[in-house]
């Protein structure tokens, strides 16, 4: 039983919820270094980094627009977002798993979710012989540095938010 759960999880969850969200429009090519497979390294509530758990975040593009799935602490969630000039945006929520966890744990997952509700910008970015990947909700103050996960550096201490502070700098 736990076999089947788990390979409905993991395989057939992402395909059938992928249909209950709304259409968005195609994203360019000039957008897809954004696309890939990403570890955290660092999240922020403000310009207060948090504890963080294990995640990994997949970005790819579908017929429907961004197709974003992961690991959230306690959870897993996919969905798919809307692209909107430089941001993307998340209308109709995720499909998410309902475990339970340890709370820290769980506080930890409803504060890293709640950077992707509603309007959510990417940003990526080479520096330092490695990818890095800015994530940031600018109504709720959450933000996020991931590294790219097949990066020579993707395993390391977190960062110093240096590279994502100059990747939003220009705003």
């Amino acid at each position: 039983m736990r076999k089947a759960l788990a390979f409905f999880i993991l395989v057939l969850a992402p395909a059938v919820f992928s249909g209950c969200v709304s259409a968005g429009s195609a994203e360019s090519s000039s957008d897809s270094g954004i696309y890939g497979k990403w570890r955290l390294r660092t999240l922020y509530s403000g310009d207060v980094a948090q504890s963080v758990c294990d995640v990994i975040l997949n970005i790819g593009q579908d017929e429907n627009g961004i197709y974003v799935s992961g690991e959230s602490g306690v959870n897993i969630f996919s969905g798919t977002m809307n692209k909107s000039g430089n941001s993307v945006y998340n209308g109709n929520g995720f499909a998410v798993t309902r475990m339970a966890g340890p709370g820290d744990a769980a506080e930890f997952e409803r504060l890293y979710l709640s950077m992707f509700e509603g309007r959510t910008e990417f940003s990526a970015e080479s520096g330092g012989g490695h990818k890095i990947l800015a994530v940031r909700n600018r109504r709720n103050g959450i933000s996020a540095e991931y590294s790219q996960e097949n990066s020579p550096d993707s395993g390391g201490e977190a960062s110093d938010n240096a590279l994502t502070r100059k990747i939003f700098a220009a705003d």
